[in-house]
């Protein structure tokens, strides 16, 4: 039976990490509203953890404060029945770890425009979380993403792809509770920065610029930049140089692979300095190449490795018993008969009969037989008439409108000082 969480109903689970498990639900609102949603719980063992406490309520923060079409959005940050949970926004489409699966088991490799296409999204969502400035101080919060797997990005059936997972990512203030807290690598090996490994450095932005260097290698050669698991990739990483995409592809485009190299590079300085730089550099290598990058060639690929059809889809279900929802129609309001007195009311429609043009909609003739009309305006001076003070007055028209042309009620008297 589905598990019940608030207002969510656990139906499908979709994976299980280190920090929580994943779950595809459905979420009840009053008057039969549902919709599908991905529900990112926290395992119970680690709420009295701190650390983990501590990264599970930034990465809530984070979701809240970034706001990106590439950036799934929150829905809810709560604790219900002793468990910590997320909710956010569903999202249609494969990983990108499916789809390099899906090629090394049919033996092809992604298309040059489909895989540049793939990272210049990633260089813009990036780029935006790492520009991300405080909304007070208007300071730069220095975020850095840290675990660009391929099973954190979703290839969007919408042409958007999407960036999943800032459990460890964090501005500068959280990043250096990391260090102080662990001791240990942060993040998914194979894609980890060489200085997020050694530490002999800070770590900024240009260790995301240098993962999706990782990303862009295996899509468009088909290969691990460095084969091996643990401590094998740990000192391949620091110690090794990558082997050149065109050793693995000969028609490998030069321009690309230079753009590719210089983000591999393990001196940090060597690097484009930020994910603005290595787009630029891309979109020069695809406009070279006529390369269509946009999100439909993205989206179009990964329906041919994984149709829409076979998405997993939540189906119509009747609102579980046990989850509390209101139905319409909703409690009617308690109107006041007395809210208005008569008089107040007479006055009321007045104005709105004192407002109304001829071509207007005229209201109720009984409503209207009522009230008695409101005293007509005192007309205005004749023109040869001396008005009993010293003040004299002139008559304006609309511009253009001539003496003869003019109509009743559109004068407007001003007095003027002598």
């Amino acid at each position: 039976m589905p598990e019940i969480l608030g207002r969510f109903e656990l139906v499908d689970k979709l994976a299980t990490g280190g920090m929580g498990d994943v779950y595809l639900a459905k979420q009840w609102g009053d008057g039969g509203f549902v919709r599908q949603v991905v529900v990112k719980r926290l395992h119970p063992h680690l709420s009295e953890r701190p650390a983990q406490l501590d990264d599970f309520r930034n990465e809530a923060q984070l979701l809240g404060l970034l706001t990106h079409p590439g950036i799934p959005h929150i829905i809810d940050f709560r604790f219900e029945q002793g468990r910590w949970y997320i909710a956010m926004e569903h999202v249609r489409g494969p990983t990108l770890g499916a789809v390099r699966r899906a090629e090394q088991s049919i033996g092809r490799v992604m298309p040059w425009k489909a895989a540049i296409g793939v990272t210049l999204q990633l260089c813009d969502i990036l780029g935006y979380v790492h520009e991300r400035r405080d909304d007070l101080s208007d300071e730069p919060l220095g975020i850095v993403h840290g675990d660009l797997s391929p099973e954190n990005v979703i290839l969007g059936r919408d042409g958007q792809v999407r960036l999943l997972d800032f459990g460890i990512a964090g501005d500068v203030e959280h990043r250096q509770r990391q260090r102080e807290r662990e001791k240990g690598i942060r993040g998914t090996l194979g894609y980890i920065a060489p200085e997020a490994i050694s530490k002999d450095q800070p770590v900024d932005q240009r260790a995301d610029v240098f993962v999706l260097g990782v990303l862009l290698y295996e899509m468009t050669t088909g290969q691990r930049l460095f084969p091996g698991d643990g401590l094998n990739y740990v000192n391949a990483v620091l110690q090794r140089e990558p082997v050149a995409p065109s050793e693995h592809r000969r028609d490998y485009p030069a321009d690309l692979e230079a753009v590719l190299l210089r983000t591999l590079a393990r001196d940090v300085d060597a690097r484009p300095a930020g994910t603005r730089e290595l787009r630029r550099a891309l979109e020069d290598v695809a406009r070279a190449h006529e390369l269509p990058t946009s999100g439909r060639v993205v989206s179009d690929y990964a329906e041919t490795l994984f149709p829409a059809r076979e998405d997993r889809l939540l189906q119509p279900s009747v609102r579980p018993d046990s989850l509390e929802t209101r139905e319409l129609p909703a409690v009617p309001l308690e109107t006041d008969p007395n809210l208005l007195s008569p008089e107040e009311r007479a006055e009321v429609l007045a104005d709105l009969r004192d407002l109304m043009l001829p071509d207007m909609e005229e209201l109720d003739p009984d409503e209207l037989a009522s009230i008695p009309p409101r005293a007509a305006p005192p007309p205005p001076p004749s023109p040869t008439e001396e008005p009993p003070s010293e003040t004299k007055t002139r008559v304006r028209r609309p511009p253009g409108e001539s003496e003869a042309g003019a109509q009743p009620g559109f004068y407007i008297h001003v007095a003027d000082e002598d």
